[in-house]
């Protein structure tokens, strides 16, 4: 099944029959940058599924509707009975459906059908949604935080005159908006593409069990806690194929080092030593380069942080009770860490939350929140400290650790044994080169000896880089951070007894954890690899 992506309509009431035409030219005008900025011939070889978000309730919105239809674009009319007093439009209900469609739509397709000659009222629809998202600040109140009207994270708009209104206007209405949605569309292209693309999941059947409870005959959140595990395949994936990549990378410095140093010392006389060289520089630099164009480190990191937000988001959302589009929309928290990260909150919007009926009780969802998140991750945390031997022994490795983490560990508890061992043969050498006792017959293998003198602290330096890329030391630290704030909400959760109460608990679980998780991509995504000055 493709990912959504919600088009948001919002028409002006009109009783002009021909309002939209009934050629489509209307829609197509969308339908063709919307192509075109997504790369697809036609609706079909679309990665993802528009879907045309509306409460059809004006003539405008209807004919538009229609429209879309005819280009087989999915159309989703919700109720607006939802949204509105059985009797009239009131003020207020109209301002939930506006709510509504900017906190669920990816995009805002804005129909303008006022004619020029028409003074602009602004009670219309299409004017009073457009002043919503470009001035927020007008309906600024005490319950109104930033990160809801935050522009980051607010949709796209485009806009549509029809009727004699001018044409030159219709397009994107903010400024510089075409060049961001442009960079959209392709982030958004390529994860739908891979999204669709992975069927292995790994996923916990408890937990997806337990909110298959949850289950109506539209959506469940087990399909929100699908997708969250796809992203983690996806990262696991690419963190597999950067992996690789620095470790042919570390050999390579190694065989360098190793050439170089042998050349110097030991084969003086084989120049095919400088050839093995020149192969391995010209390997590091194709292997760099080609690391940076797949991008498999960057793609690891970025899906890694979306997987673990949207588990996150998740556990938030079994909290709420009510309408899960107006949950609070914490992971708009991230910008606090200077990165774009509009992407997330609009994979988050791609999910049809609006369609779920949460029947179940407190104690169910305080249930799943302890033990699937609360208890799941202080386990993680404390093996990855840990692990999951009992062993006292210095050398006893952490066995949750990642096959190339495992092995850095190994060498943090091994690096003194290489000094030590150094600075011995350094000894020896100087002992040899002064023909002192019985050192004086280990002279023929004094180039050996420089040889290794200088290979071992190159290996070493080579394992010291690669803690550094993979950021160990800090990584131990927020593992203690990370347990000590578990502990303390397990605590707090524990004590709640009310549904306001836990939901405050896990909002506030989910902003510091999303953080966290922040803090470890900019460390890891500071840490790649990176060409020696001059080359």
């Amino acid at each position: 099944m493709k990912t959504k992506f919600y088009i948001g309509l919002v028409g002006d009431e009109t009783q002009e029959s021909s309002l939209v035409g009934k050629d489509g030219d209307t829609f197509k005008v969308f339908l063709n940058v919307l192509l075109e900025h997504a790369k697809a011939k036609c609706i079909d070889t679309l990665p993802f599924e528009p879907v045309l978000l509306t409460n059809a309730s004006t003539k405008s919105e209807r004919d538009l509707c229609e429209q879309a239809r005819h280009f087989n674009i999915s159309v989703e009319i919700v109720p607006i009975e939802i949204y509105q007093n059985q009797t009239s439009l009131s003020a207020s209900s109209n301002d939930d459906w506006y709510s509504f469609l900017i906190n669920k739509s990816n995009l805002l397709l804005i129909v303008q059908s006022q004619d020029k000659k028409t003074k602009l009222d602004t009670t219309l629809s299409s004017h009073a949604i457009v002043q919503r998202v470009l001035h927020p600040e007008k309906d600024l109140n005490e319950e109104l935080t930033y990160f809801a009207t935050n522009s980051e994270f607010l949709p796209y708009l485009f806009q549509l005159n029809v009727s004699g209104a001018d044409k030159n206007t219709q397009g994107f209405v903010r400024e510089n908006e075409l060049e961001s949605f442009a960079a959209f569309m392709e982030n958004i292209r390529n994860i739908s593409s891979e999204i669709n693309a992975t069927k292995k999941a790994h996923l916990d059947q408890e937990l997806a069990e337990a909110l298959n409870t949850q289950a109506t005959e539209k959506y469940s959140l087990s399909e929100f806690y699908q997708l969250s595990c796809k992203f983690d395949s996806l990262a696991s994936k690419n963190q597999r194929k950067s992996n690789i990549g620095f470790w042919i990378l570390f050999s390579l410095t190694l065989v360098l080092g190793a050439s170089f140093l042998l050349y110097a010392k030991v084969f003086t006389n084989s120049p095919w030593l400088l050839i093995i060289y020149l192969i391995a520089y010209t390997s590091g630099v194709l292997t760099f380069y080609q690391m940076n164009k797949k991008a498999a480190l960057k793609k690891h990191l970025a899906y890694r942080l979306c997987a673990e937000v949207l588990r996150l988001k998740l556990f938030q959302l079994v909290s709420f009770t009510g309408n899960k589009v107006d949950a609070f929309q914490f992971e708009k928290m991230l910008s606090l860490s200077n990165m774009r990260t509009d992407w997330i909150a609009h994979i988050v919007r791609s999910l049809p939350l609006h369609q779920i009926e949460d029947n179940s009780t407190l104690n169910d969802r305080k249930s799943i929140i302890m033990k699937h998140l609360v208890d799941d991750q202080l386990n993680y945390f404390n093996v990855k400290l840990k692990g999951r031997n009992k062993k006292n022994g210095a050398f006893a490795h952490k066995s949750k650790l990642d096959g190339i983490e495992k092995w850095l560990h190994r060498f943090s508890l091994t690096s003194m044994f290489i000094v030590v061992f150094c600075v011995a043969l350094m000894i020896i050498v100087t002992l040899t080169a002064f023909k002192v006792g019985v050192f004086y017959e280990l002279y023929p293998i004094k180039n050996i000896m420089m040889f290794v003198i200088g290979f071992l602290p190159l290996v070493g330096l080579a394992f010291e880089q690669l803690i550094f890329n993979f950021a160990l030391e800090e990584n131990e630290m927020r593992y203690h951070h990370q347990i000590s704030k578990f502990r303390a909400m397990k605590q707090w959760m524990s004590a709640a007894n009310t549904e306001s109460t836990l939901i405050k608990i896990t909002n506030q679980l989910c902003i510091e954890c999303a953080q966290e998780n922040f803090n470890w991509y900019t460390t890891r995504v500071n840490r790649q690899h990176k060409p020696a000055s001059g080359g």
